[in-house]
């Protein structure tokens, strides 16, 4: 009998120390991640955890987390990243999207990260730059930052037009901010579902600010019945 029960208990840890579905699409994004970097002549290492370490000239870490809703006949899902700094600050940076598929959504997430941000990051702890950003200085109180700008982001079922003066409302409601730490950053989304705003975020190193989205919602933003999002995300670093 002891023999048997100490059978049993070795496949009940066999069985549970078994990779979910979860896990091996996290694998496969971690996997797609490192390969990015890689490309970009940026050496990097995954640990036991999941956590992928990126020797940018400013070291970082990335760690990646999915989480699905199961729809009848397709899967939302959402790439949460945790993308913590050599002071300890951490990203905190989210992109949802939906698949036939877990694998399909999750690709699709990827996707998103790699449009939005993956250039930005690349560029701003590389003290580098691409076609696929702008650079700017800007000047805010008594300091100097370079500020990396990644591209919009858009997802839209219909053709729609951008309101007049969009990023330089963004970089006005940026530039009026006490900013003090060598690395700050922004993220800008706005969401038009039937004619109305669905979801209006202005985060600043990841903190919600409620004037950024009233004054942003004032623009002039075109009123449709079909969804259409964009969104725009940048870093800071301090100059002087």
């Amino acid at each position: 009998m002891k023999y048997l029960m100490g059978i049993l208990s070795f496949l009940n840890l066999a069985c549970s120390n078994k990779p979910t579905e979860n896990d091996l699409l996290i694998k496969e994004l971690d996997t797609s991640i490192i390969e990015m970097f890689n490309a970009h002549n940026i050496e990097t290492s995954l640990d036991k955890n999941g956590i992928i370490s990126i020797n940018t000239k400013e070291k970082i870490t990335i760690e990646n987390n999915l989480i699905f809703q199961d729809y009848p006949d397709s899967y939302s899902s959402r790439l949460d990243m945790k993308i913590q700094l050599d002071d300890d600050r951490v990203i905190y940076e989210s992109f949802g999207d939906i698949g036939k598929s877990k694998l399909i959504a999750s690709q699709q997430n990827l996707l998103n990260f790699t449009k939005n941000d993956f250039h930005v990051i690349l560029n701003a702890f590389n003290n580098s730059t691409d076609e696929q950003i702008t650079t700017e200085e800007w000047t805010i109180g008594n300091s100097k930052y370079k500020v990396f700008i990644g591209n919009y982001g858009i997802k839209s079922s219909v053709e729609f037009n951008i309101p007049d003066k969009t990023f330089e409302k963004i970089e006005e409601l940026v530039k009026n901010q006490d900013l003090k730490k060598n690395t700050h950053w922004v993220r800008f989304f706005y969401c038009n579902l039937n004619g109305e705003p669905f979801e209006t975020e202005f985060l600043i190193d990841n903190e919600l600010y409620a004037n950024g989205i009233t004054e942003m919602e004032k623009l002039d933003w075109e009123k449709s019945d079909k969804y259409y999002s964009l969104r725009n995300f940048m870093i800071l670093r301090k100059i002087n």
